[in-house]
């Protein structure tokens, strides 16, 4: 299906690009290129590197993860995004609040409004 493409050459160059594709050669490998994340380097549709797939072609590829999951890391993930619904659920009251005024004035019942004028409890998710 896809492949990965890695240059240790510089500068990209852009050519023959239509409305919907954009042709790249490979340029420095990305910050997180390595074996044991390739999720981050760029996916292509050919060996060539011509055609970078888009999100909503990986999509289907992503279903079912060729490889067995690390439960740490899953962990880690999983905890962040429970952070992130927690942060937007206080949000209203402690939205831009030091650590000290926290401390001195602790959450005990949730608050409407905040930056996004959050119903009480309500978790900021667009989809």
């Amino acid at each position: 299906m896809g492949g990965v493409c890695i240059s240790s050459k510089s500068s990209p160059v852009i050519a023959n690009t239509t409305k919907n594709e954009i042709k790249l050669k490979p340029t420095i490998p990305s910050r997180h290129s390595n074996t044991d994340k390739p999720w981050f380097d760029i996916q292509y549709h050919d060996k060539d590197c011509t055609r970078i797939m888009k999100p909503n072609e990986i999509k289907s590829m992503m279903l079912k993860p060729p490889n067995a999951v690390n439960k740490t890391d899953l962990n880690r993930i999983l905890g962040s995004l429970i952070g992130l619904a927690l942060g937007d659920a206080l949000g209203a009251h402690v939205e831009f609040r030091p650590y000290q005024y926290l401390c001195e004035h602790p959450v005990s019942d949730l608050q409407e409004g905040g930056t996004w004028g959050l119903i009480k409890g309500q978790v900021f998710i667009k989809i």
